[in-house]
Parts: structure tokens; sequence; C-alpha cells
């Protein structure tokens, strides 16, 4: 009821809603005029137009409105998820709390602080990390030519 109420609303505000009502109208006279008037309500064209217009026009509709819910539904349960957090800790004042709890709640909270943390590579990180890759294959390169040399020097021994 509620979408046919929605449907009607949507279509109205469309212009194109208009033409095609009249291009409908147009073509009902024009197969009226060629076949004759059907006494049978399944073979009213105008009718059957306008119920497959709106039939496609809720289901639309409903399509978008189950798109946004999926994207809607994460946040509130995120909500819902601090909400209870809220209401399960009584945030006292900390003169209030005892020192051992005081530590025990800190330590509860880095505890869950770090479960929601995504490590963030930055580019700071990533170029210290390149500087360390590429110092590690200057030093194997350099052990290589180093070794090469070793059996230069050992085969030009063993010639002489």
């Amino acid at each position: 009821e509620k979408l046919d109420e929605l449907t009607k609303y949507v279509l109205t505000k469309e212009p194109e809603y208009q033409e095609y009502i009249q291009i409908s109208k147009a073509l009902k006279e024009e197969a009226k005029s060629l076949y004759g008037e059907s006494k049978r309500e399944s073979k009213n064209a105008e009718k059957n137009a306008l119920f497959d217009l709106k039939k496609r026009t809720g289901n639309a509709i409903l399509t978008e409105l189950k798109r946004q819910d999926s994207q809607i539904k994460p946040l509130i349960e995120g909500v819902d998820q601090m909400q209870s957090i809220y209401n399960e800790r009584s945030f006292r004042t900390l003169k209030q709390l005892p020192t051992n709890e005081y530590k025990y709640s800190y330590e509860e909270f880095m505890k869950r602080r770090k479960q929601f943390q995504q490590r963030v590579v930055t580019q700071r990180s990533l170029r210290q990390l390149n500087r360390t890759i590429n110092a590690h294959e200057e030093k194997y390169h350099a052990s290589k030519a180093y070794e090469e040399q070793q059996r230069r020097i050992q085969m030009e021994q063993e010639r002489q």
C-alpha cells in the first residue's frame, strides 16, 4: 500500500510519465480502430502497460531501499556497539576510582584500543624498508663479487 503510494508519487513527478500515458492512449485508440474493441479485460494494452511500468518502478524503489539499508546497517551496528560499551562502563571520575581499578580500566582500554587500531603503512616506513632491502642487496652483490675475486686469485695461484 505504501509502496503503491510511493510509486505513484515518483511517477507523477516525472515529466516523461505524462508523455508515456499520452502515447499509450494513442496506441490504444489505434489498436481499437484496427482490431475493434475487445471484451476481455486482459487485452487492454494501455492498462497492462501502466501496470507493468508501476511494477517495474516499485521493484526499482525496493532495490534502491535494500541497497541503502545494506549501507546503513553496519553504521547502525557500530553505533549500537558503542552504546553498549558506554552503558557497560560507568564513567566515574578518576578520583573516585581506587588505584588498582584505575590501572585495570586503563589497561583494558588500551587492550580494546589495540583491537580496533589498524596498522598503517606510512611513506616513512616504506622508504625505510626500501633502504634496508637495498642495503641487503648491495651486501649480497659485494659478497658474491668478493667470492668471485677469491676464486680468480686461487685459480691464478694454482696455475703458477
